[in-house]
């Protein structure tokens, strides 16, 4: 009896661990990779250039820092290797300029240069003083003219002469309105004369 009903159980096992065995999913089926959110990294600034900061310069000339009034110039290509830079209202100029090697006279010569070329375009009240750009020793000439473009607004013209590291002189001139001028809004005008001329002064430099 025992027997008889132990074959039966046995059968009934096999057939359950069949159906078990059938019903489980593989292994296989189960691994499905699951998709991983990547974070694309972050894209590096392109570097500024000099135009896009508001430096201009190389080392004959020096490299004048002017942000703080970038959006008020523009700069013009000269023939003769200067840098000019122009107000976008043609009132205040910048312009960086060589003079000569040393071996062809005194600082005092290179500022002469300048003074003359000033008298011959008509400018008045001409005067120089000994200053420094940096630890340069440097001239400074400041004149003043009226102009007929500007309703015959008088701009004054600061201009400083000192050496480059290569045994050369350099010179620098800013155009702009007297302190306080106001422009047709009642807004005083920036950059005026003195603006620039603390850019010559703590500015520009000999080295980047």
């Amino acid at each position: 009896m025992k027997r008889l009903l132990i074959t039966p159980l046995a059968a009934c096992l096999l057939m359950s661990l069949a159906a078990c065995s059938g019903s489980a999913p593989s292994s296989q089926a189960s691994s499905v990779t699951p998709e991983v959110e990547t974070t694309p990294e972050p894209t590096a600034e392109p570097e500024k250039s000099e135009e896009e900061t508001g430096i201009v310069g190389n080392d004959t000339l020096g490299y004048l820092d002017y942000s703080a009034y970038g959006d008020h110039f523009v700069e013009v290509d000269d023939v003769d290797g200067s840098i000019v830079l122009v107000s976008t209202d043609k009132r205040c100029t910048i312009t960086i300029e060589l003079l000569g090697e040393v071996s062809e006279g005194t600082l005092e010569d290179a500022a002469d240069t300048i003074w003359h070329d000033l008298e011959a375009k008509g400018f008045t009240g001409i005067k120089g003083a000994k200053t420094a750009i940096g630890e340069r020793d440097a001239l400074q000439i400041y004149c003043e003219r009226e102009y007929e473009d500007f309703d015959g607004q008088i701009l004054t013209t600061v201009c400083y002469v000192t050496t480059n590291d290569h045994d050369q002189y350099v010179g620098i001139r800013f155009r702009g309105p007297q302190n306080l001028w106001e422009d047709e809004n009642g807004k005083v005008y920036h950059p005026d004369i003195f603006d620039l001329k603390d850019l010559a002064e703590k500015n520009w430099t000999f080295s980047k």
